[in-house]
């Protein structure tokens, strides 16, 4: 009998622990992409995609930014997630100061670009430095929670940033941020405990591609309406009231016919330049020393060969959102095809916006571009 019970004992001890609590799944890697693409139309989105996801301690989040030309920042923070819980619903906000966090937008060129903001900064108590952080401070950490600030520095063409979830970090809710965007640009991370359930990679890609066509399906009305345009009513950007954090740049109708003497209009609708004959290093929003400073691309935001944006009026009130539209015609001189032209940077929305009128006067076929928005381009053909 005793024999019997031993044995008894030890296969009911063997059945216990096949059906006792699983092990906890390795660590896992998730994607998420900064800013979107489309096969539809030149898109750009300030928006990380999916905005919400789950993770488990020991996972590692990897963001991938696509170069649409803005540049994004994936901050995470104590401070981060005091001031999101502050700011209030509505259109992204000019500054993060009064929410808690330090205004480190550096939005150009109103701004300095701050380098605590475009250089990586990990904190783990207190407020960034007004300059860059040290090197020590820019060696990445892992994410406990508890870290002030973690910022991986503005983020440019194809380049990627990977959080490591330290295995220390208690389950919650942590807020994500890009510093340029403010609060038009959140995301949100819920760690879970490491023997509960996330989402799978394909449940992140379902997700990417359902944000990604909400926003395409959104815009397309309009990107087909702007096609159909003139020259004297082309546009430089196109946006939608149905979207606020997406815009198709993109120069419409893409091509435009005019009489020698004949001028173009556009109707500027984003942040925008319309660039003739720009050299190479004209391209891009900004430039980087070998130090790691960050610096405003003065030469992409620069007018030449013409007025540029004219300052705003002195003690001028901003209009409402819903206040009707109003134009300000910025009007160049004539242009023979010869030399650099550049609008300079033209930052426009409703319910105020530039139109920018450019006169030919010799024959041509001359392309012209965005300098901070890749692939997008148009081109006049002048008496032809």
């Amino acid at each position: 009998m005793t024999r019997h019970f031993a044995l008894l004992a030890g296969a009911l001890s063997i059945i216990a622990s096949a059906c006792g609590p699983a092990a906890a799944p390795p660590p896992a890697t998730y994607d998420v992409t900064v800013d979107a693409t489309s096969p539809a139309f030149n898109l750009q989105v300030t928006a990380y995609f999916p905005n919400e996801l789950k993770a488990r301690p020991g996972d590692t989040i990897k963001f991938t930014t696509l170069d649409r030309g803005e540049p994004h920042t994936v901050t995470f923070g104590t401070l981060v997630d005091a001031a999101v819980a502050k700011i209030p619903p509505g259109p992204p906000v000019p500054s993060l100061e009064p929410f808690g966090l330090p205004d480190l937008i550096g939005a150009p060129p109103q701004l300095p670009v701050s380098q605590a903001a475009a250089q990586p900064c990990f904190l783990a108590s207190g407020a960034p430095p007004k300059d860059a952080c040290s090197k020590e401070q820019q060696k990445a950490v892992d994410f406990s929670g508890t870290q002030s600030f973690v910022n991986s520095g503005w983020l440019q063409p194809s380049q990627g940033y990977s959080l490591k979830l330290a295995d220390t970090i208690k389950p919650g809710v942590y807020n994500f941020i890009c510093l340029l965007h403010a609060n038009g640009m959140l995301g949100k991370l819920t760690v879970v405990d490491k023997g509960q359930a996330t989402q799978s990679a394909d449940d992140l890609k379902k997700a990417i591609a359902d944000q990604v066509k909400t926003r395409v399906d959104a815009l397309q009305p309009a990107v087909d309406a702007a096609n159909k345009g003139t020259a004297e009513s082309a546009f430089a950007g196109v946006i939608s009231d149905k979207v606020q954090d997406s815009q198709a740049p993109i120069f419409a109708p893409k091509q435009i016919t005019v009489p020698v003497g004949g001028s173009v209009t556009w109707k500027v609708f984003g942040p925008h330049m319309i660039a003739f004959n720009a050299p190479a290093d004209f391209v891009g929003a900004l430039s980087k020393a070998p130090d790691g400073t960050v610096a405003v691309n003065g030469r992409a935001f620069a007018p030449a060969g013409g007025p540029g944006a004219p300052p705003p009026p002195a003690g001028a009130a901003p209009l409402p959102p819903n206040a009707p539209p109003q134009t300000i015609p910025v009007v160049a001189p004539g242009w023979d095809g010869k030399g650099l032209h550049n609008s300079g940077f033209l930052l426009s929305f409703p319910p105020t916006f530039f139109s920018y009128k450019l006169t030919f006067t010799a024959a041509g076929t001359y392309p012209y571009k965005c300098l901070i928005h890749p692939d997008m381009e148009g081109t006049v053909k002048v008496g032809q």
